[in-house]
């Protein structure tokens, strides 16, 4: 069976997701099924439903590997491909519709939407990668959604948010890393501390209280299982929980 866009834009709004929405979105393309006009017309169907007073939002990552001082980052926000990160969604998304990227060399965000520009702006600033004072964080306090189709909490960078706003050294490296970010051929030094990966964390654990609380919504999107989140309360939520037990989701 081949899903049309129109097919798509409704299970959107049925689990959801409307005009003026922030949402940032990860996805399995794969998992939806054949759909006329392939990615790009799950794509317009995300633009359709959010926009314009909205934002669509996509992870734009640059972490193939861990990074040190001796081997900082170095990300062509615009050019350099996601392929091997985030899956062809935000490929294309980066190549075709974004109109505006947060400037981070590993955990950058783009987007389009009139609620963009104030979401992805002064990450630069913020000294890390996810927490306070990122786009990650403005999403969440702006009112916005997370939105998983067809992947689970393990590929939700929002969960980041929350660990990084909890001291402990299993997260974030101690060291301040000048990663090189190439912004329309001119480069940039961005300091921050970066994620280490000596560590593996189970997010799926905070599913079923989400749900219960009501923060949380299941649907399909075409095949794809779909989960739509409150990205504030599960922000606060994940808080919460580490708040008691810094490695709950550990």
């Amino acid at each position: 069976m081949n899903f049309c866009g129109c097919q798509i834009t409704e299970d959107l709004k049925s689990l959801g997701l409307k005009n003026g929405d922030s949402v940032v979105v990860h996805s399995s393309y794969k998992s939806i099924g054949l759909v006329d006009g392939g990615p790009h017309a799950v794509i317009e169907a995300l633009m359709e439903t959010v926009l314009p007073d909205g934002a669509l939002l996509f992870p734009n990552l640059n972490i193939t590997h861990e990074f040190t001082k001796q081997k900082p980052p170095r990300f062509d926000l615009k050019e350099d491909s996601l392929k091997n990160t985030t899956g062809i969604m935000p490929e294309i998304f980066k190549f075709e519709y974004a109109e505006h990227f947060s400037i981070h060399p590993t955990h950058s965000m783009m987007g389009t939407g009139e609620m963009a520009p104030d979401i992805l702006k002064e990450h630069d600033k913020a000294g890390v990668p996810c927490g306070k004072d990122t786009p990650w964080e403005k999403n969440a306090l702006s009112g916005g959604k997370i939105l998983l189709i067809g992947v689970d909490q393990s590929t939700n960078t929002t969960c980041h948010t929350a660990e990084e706003q909890i001291e402990d050294p299993y997260k974030l490296s101690e060291d301040i890393i000048d990663g090189i970010v190439v912004v329309d051929g001119e480069e940039l030094i961005i300091p921050s501390r970066l994620h280490i990966r000596k560590y593996h964390a189970d997010f799926n654990i905070i599913n079923a209280e989400l749900e219960s609380r009501d923060y949380m919504r299941t649907g399909r999107i075409g095949n794809a299982s779909a989960l739509l989140i409150d990205a504030a309360a599960f922000v606060e939520l994940c808080l919460d929980k580490m708040r008691h037990d810094k490695k709950y989701f550990l």
